[in-house]
């Protein structure tokens, strides 16, 4: 689809979505240094080298860490969003110049940041995010209509896996009520919108290795129930337009919001 169609697309409805948009090979990049962090502990792990995050094995491996010692897991994820292959998965051109087109200015202008690698378990329910906007919980655009969230597909991901389910349009709404709930290691935290949620048809992506999603920070949408026998990896980040006259620097918030 031409990009002003799925300009038009996400400007109604709140998201749009790009198939194949980030190579293989950057996404293989990721995984070994997946697997290199793995290695550090154990060289067994070694033996995965060759597949991908839509190994079996891997996911096997996965849930058999987090029962013996999650804290390896833990340490894993938390730091390999800063990874140069993390964020290069981003900083990719195609990436910024669909944002830049999206928020009105030049790709070079974007702060692409507040990334996240989710490891998303089976029949996990602690982890689930239900109803929710993610400007609610970054302050740096308090409007919610300069910034955007982006979503990597790292394997197929289907609706029986967890995938994002979304209410389109329901960006219109603007930025909501919500019940905030303290999340620990444990469970994660919530910011529930509150609101009448009926009229909306709910929509849930079903994604491939390089597609990449586009939501406008104000959607509506919630995680997943990952109902089969395999663990869902997620690549995520927020963009942010600073050049808009509402942006909120990181450094002047840092110390007031705290989430």
């Amino acid at each position: 689809m031409k990009k002003t169609l799925q300009n038009d697309f996400f400007f109604k409805n709140g998201f749009c979505y790009y198939k194949k948009l980030i190579s293989k090979k950057k996404i293989d990049i990721l995984y070994k240094s997946f697997i290199d962090s793995l290695s550090k502990y154990n060289k067994d792990y070694q033996y995965l080298y060759k597949a991908s995050f839509q190994s079996f094995n891997l996911s096997k491996e996965i849930q058999f860490l987090k029962k013996r010692d999650s804290n390896i897991l833990t340490f894993v994820y938390k730091n390999i969003v800063h990874y140069s292959c993390f964020i290069n998965l981003f900083e990719d051109y195609k990436i910024r110049r669909l944002a830049a087109s999206l928020l009105k200015t030049r790709p070079e202008n974007l702060i692409i940041a507040e990334h996240q690698f989710r490891i998303d378990y089976p029949n996990d329910k602690r982890h689930i995010l239900q109803w929710h906007q993610d400007a609610n919980f970054y302050p740096q655009d308090p409007d919610g209509k300069n910034s955007l969230v982006c979503n990597i597909s790292l394997h197929n991901i289907k609706k029986n896996m967890g995938s994002t389910v979304l209410l389109p349009r329901s960006q219109n709404l603007g930025l909501l009520k919500f019940k905030k709930i303290q999340g620990n290691q444990k469970k994660s935290g919530q910011r529930t919108v509150c609101y009448d949620l009926s009229k909306f048809k709910d929509l849930a992506l079903n994604t491939y290795p390089g597609d990449v999603s586009f939501y406008d920070m104000r959607l509506i949408h919630k995680s997943g129930f990952n109902r089969i026998n395999k663990v869902r990896f997620s690549a995520i980040a927020r963009i942010f337009n600073p050049m808009n006259y509402n942006y909120k620097s990181f450094e002047k918030i840092s110390k007031k919001f705290i989430i």
